[in-house]
């Protein structure tokens, strides 16, 4: 069976998703920190954009479950959970939150607003410059964040019920497979960019 060059770039799209580790529900475009798209010097094999292509659809479910989560908790929109998410490492400039979402920067500043008002995050300045400003969880967007993260479980596990024992053994040994491999990805490019 032959691919087309769009589909060798969603396999390099999703590489690029999993080498970086985010979980952004839903995204529609992926950006890595040194540009749009991370590229390989090699052609993936056929198995490789099979596997890259059974990923990307679980991509949907984890929207879904996005958006069953939040409906839930009464956050409103994904996109509300998308920047606490962003949020749960610490505060950061809503620039780099933008990026992070993959939500536009006019619509991070608006969701932020509404956000604020709720009481779930504060703007705060920025030490290291003090004409900017970051945006941080306040204890009660913590919280709400907690809610999220424990509904989107609960609506993973209902969208998993299904399986088998012996699957979802499989399918947790896959994923600490997986695992190892962004880690072991991550730990190349780190040693590769410190050697330029």
């Amino acid at each position: 069976m032959r691919r087309t060059a769009s589909v060798a770039n969603d396999t390099d799209r999703v590489l690029a998703v999993l080498r970086l580790a985010h979980y952004s529900f839903g995204s529609q475009t992926i950006r890595t920190p040194k540009g749009p798209y991370v590229t390989h010097p090699r052609t993936a094999t056929d198995d490789e954009l099979a596997l890259a292509e059974s990923l990307f659809g679980m991509f949907q479910l984890f929207r879904l479950v996005a958006q069953k989560a939040a409906a839930a908790v009464e956050l409103g929109s994904p996109e509300r959970a998308r920047l606490l998410w962003g949020l749960k490492a610490g505060a950061c400039r809503a620039g780099h939150l933008a990026l992070q979402s993959k939500i536009s920067p006019s619509a991070v500043t608006e969701i932020v607003e509404d956000l604020e008002t709720d009481g779930l995050v504060r703007r705060e300045s920025d030490r290291a410059d003090r004409r900017a400003v970051r945006v941080a969880l306040t204890a009660e967007g913590r919280r709400h964040l907690e809610r999220f993260e424990h509904a989107a479980a609960v609506a993973l596990a209902e969208s998993l019920s299904v399986l088998t024992a012996q699957q979802r053994q499989r399918i947790k040994t896959a994923f600490n497979d997986l695992k190892e491999v962004i880690a072991s990805n991550e730990a190349v490019q780190k040693e590769a960019s410190n050697a330029r």
